[in-house]
């Protein structure tokens, strides 16, 4: 009777633990802007950093997950990015405890055990001040004229799909990303179907919405190597459910992200934008950007995507008026592990995941956050008025954003090198200047200069691997050294 009670007992008390857990705690409130030029995390300006991890719900172990989060949290990231069902329904995709997504592929169908793990690693990463974007299910599934079928998804299931997922995660820190690569056209349907089951799901909470999708469309003057990349905001720019664009400059090299955001960032109505597929770091070489992954007839075997490329198009996204960035490194995403069968081998994985977590650009990602976030970043415009004579060219293009008070000033140079500045464009009587080290994240005092009349500086270094951030501040602003101190700017 003793062991018997006992068990009871220790029965109850789990059970009291589990029932605890499952309480729903409030999710953060995340929503656009009054100017829609940003994000809000609980009424505050968020700076919206993402990490790449298409294939964190399919590949890893709880374990596995920990690590990964933990790294990310390190680095500076406050959102991760993940396929929920996957990118290939021709294949048997099974999780790493050998759970499909859905019963016989079927969205009506979904495999609780399978969810349950995405339950673990979502509470986990919203613990960590981590919000979770979601790509529900990607347009391999949803689009007929995209990849290899089954395509199950109908409006009618897309939409009940939609509501499963939110209410399953509606108090959840989760952002969703609808589409996956490809051009919808034909199957927005599909797209409103499921962005309403979303919102029936999450009941009577906001949810923010994106697309991630992509058109080829003509050569991009006055260079034909670039083709003009067509986002959310010429595919479902007019869809109501659509909360912030997608921009999707691809896996080109030294493809102009400045000109692509301001695109998106012209069209009506306004909405925030964020380049949610840039170049990713140790990516196989792009010479067209016609392909999403390189054939051998086209790839040299070694060139691969850097540290200094990723910067180059993160900032260069950022001073045209992006509300964020997205980063991703190659062998991150799909969690690429040479001891185990990669179902991916077009994408050319060459390092441990593992190892790939500390690739240099993911910190550097966590260093223009602080650089920006150590100053009021959300009333920065676009400004190349205050640049005289820099360069515009495929590397060498300066790009330079202005508070719309005057209080400061950022200018990139990819390449280091000299920039002549138009001081009356910063307000106040002196400006207090700054070389700004993004690969560091170390700030060099210029010195303080009257605001009239143009100023030519020179950065520390020049070449490709030396890229500078000029910071020019009003002086009576007593700004934080650039990049010391998160959320130091004045409100």
């Amino acid at each position: 009777m003793t062991n018997g009670a006992t068990l009871v007992r220790s029965v109850l008390f789990w059970m009291i633990l589990a029932s605890a857990a499952n309480v729903p705690v409030a999710a953060a409130e995340l929503k656009v802007s009054e100017n829609h030029r940003c994000l809000l995390r609980d009424g505050k300006p968020f700076f919206y950093l993402c990490d790449t991890a298409w294939d964190l719900f399919l590949r890893l172990t709880r374990e596995d997950a920990d690590f990964y989060l933990k790294n990310r949290k390190e680095k500076g990231f406050n959102v991760v990015m993940a396929i929920l069902i996957g990118e290939m329904p021709h294949q048997d995709e099974l999780n790493a405890y050998g759970e499909p997504p859905l019963i016989d592929k079927d969205p009506a169908h979904p495999n609780e055990k399978y969810f349950r793990h995405v339950d673990d690693i979502v509470k986990k990463a919203n613990a960590m001040g981590l919000v979770v974007a979601i790509a529900p299910a990607w347009s391999n599934w949803m689009y007929k004229n995209v990849g290899r079928g089954p395509h199950p998804f109908d409006a009618d299931k897309a939409r009940a799909f939609g509501e499963y997922v939110g209410r399953r995660y509606r108090h959840s820190d989760v952002i969703w990303v609808l589409g996956g690569d490809s051009n919808p056209e034909g199957y927005e349907e599909i797209l409103r179907a499921m962005a309403t089951g979303l919102d029936e799901g999450d009941g009577d909470r906001d949810l923010l919405i994106t697309f991630h999708g992509v058109k080829i469309g003509a050569p991009m003057p006055p260079d034909n190597l670039y083709h003009l990349r067509f986002g959310s905001a010429q595919l479902v720019g007019s869809e109501s459910w659509l909360d912030f664009h997608g921009a999707y400059s691809g896996h080109q090299w030294d493809y102009p992200t400045y000109r692509h955001i301001a695109q998106a960032r012209a069209t009506k109505p306004a909405r925030p934008v964020i380049d949610l597929e840039p170049c990713y770091e140790n990516h196989p070489y792009h010479p067209d950007g016609s392909m999403f992954h390189a054939s051998p007839e086209k790839w040299d075997g070694k060139t691969r995507g850097t540290a200094a490329l990723v910067r180059r198009q993160a900032y260069w996204a950022l001073l045209a008026g992006a509300a964020g960035h997205t980063y991703a490194a190659n062998d991150v995403w799909q969690f690429y592990d040479p001891a185990r069968p990669n179902p991916k081998p077009a994408y050319k994985g060459n390092t441990d995941w593992r190892k790939a977590v500390d690739f240099p650009g993911a910190a550097q990602m966590g260093i223009m956050r602080r650089l920006f976030e150590s100053r009021p970043w959300q009333i920065l415009v676009p400004d190349e008025s205050v640049l005289s004579g820099a360069p515009d060219g495929t590397k060498d293009h300066v790009q330079a954003a202005r508070a719309d008070d005057g209080s400061f000033l950022f200018a990139h140079l990819p390449r280091g090198g000299s920039i002549t500045i138009a001081l009356n464009k910063i307000a106040g009587k002196t400006t207090q200047t700054h070389w700004f080290n993004p690969r560091e994240g170390t700030a060099t005092p210029i010195g303080e200069f009257p605001c009239s009349g143009t100023l030519r500086f020179e950065a520390p270094s020049a070449g490709e691997e030396n890229d500078w951030v000029l910071v020019l501040d009003d002086a009576a602003k007593h700004f934080p050294i650039p990049g010391a101190q998160a959320g130091a700017a004045a409100e």
